[in-house]
């Protein structure tokens, strides 16, 4: 088991994933322990870099808004999940960008990286 030491705490990580998504896909649907994770690539004018999330808890998901993560050479995010027995869940996420010719940045092919990370209560 790998454990990161993140902002004081220990998370050990739980799970970790890499998709290619393809030229025209404008969303990546994971799950996690039974939740729904969503994730919506869009750009904007203002190129400025954001992560909007967004907790259904009757749908049982959650969804987050991925704004301008057009590098190629890759743009990163930290976000919490939610509690899981007590401990803070959280995703670490690496996308990047490969810019084409054609088309819009939204459908431009992506390689997304997310590692879930649950806070350890044990001593380091």
């Amino acid at each position: 088991m790998a454990f990161i030491i993140y902002n004081g705490s220990k998370y050990s990580v739980q799970q970790s994933e890499v998709y290619a998504v393809p030229q025209g896909a404008t969303e990546l649907i994971s799950n996690y322990g039974g939740t729904w994770l969503n994730f919506t690539f869009k750009s904007d004018e203002s190129g400025e870099i954001r992560v909007d999330r967004h907790v259904d808890r009757t749908a049982n998901s959650i969804s987050w808004v991925l704004s301008n993560f057009n590098n190629p050479f890759g743009t990163s995010f930290d976000t919490e999940v939610g509690d899981v027995g007590g401990s803070n869940l959280r995703l670490s996420g690496f996308v990047q960008t490969i810019n084409s010719i054609s088309g819009s940045l939204d459908e431009a092919p992506r390689l997304v990286t997310l590692t879930y990370m649950l806070e350890h209560r044990d001593e380091r």
